[in-house]
């Protein structure tokens, strides 16, 4: 039930927001195509932030994980399955960066 209240202000946030910020800003509205461009990229280099601190974050608990594992087995394995995923991940991230960064390069006919 918690989860749902939680999934339920999360959407309504979200859902308000992107809204108003649509409502406040149009493409037509940018004055020019640098600065479309630099938002984007400030957008893309916070999201970049974010993602990059977290998998900092699930690598610092994963060996947190495997330091206090005392040698059990299981513990190891989460341990290690956990840094495995989040290396994939940080590999997905620095794909998507340099997919998105081709895209935003186009999209606004800055970089080509």
């Amino acid at each position: 039930m918690y989860i749902n209240h939680l999934y339920n202000l999360i959407t309504t946030q979200y859902c308000y927001a992107a809204s108003s910020i649509s409502s406040q800003f149009s493409v037509s509205e940018w004055e020019t195509q640098d600065d479309l461009y630099d938002t984007l990229n400030l957008v893309q280099d916070i999201m970049l932030g974010v993602a990059g601190g977290l998998a900092v974050l699930a690598i610092i608990y994963a060996a947190f994980q495997y330091a206090t594992s005392g040698g059990d087995e299981t513990k190891i394995a989460t341990a290690k399955k956990t840094i495995t995923f989040t290396i994939i991940g940080v590999v997905m991230i620095i794909v998507f960066y340099l997919i998105l960064s081709f895209i935003i390069k186009r999209g606004t006919g800055i970089g080509t």
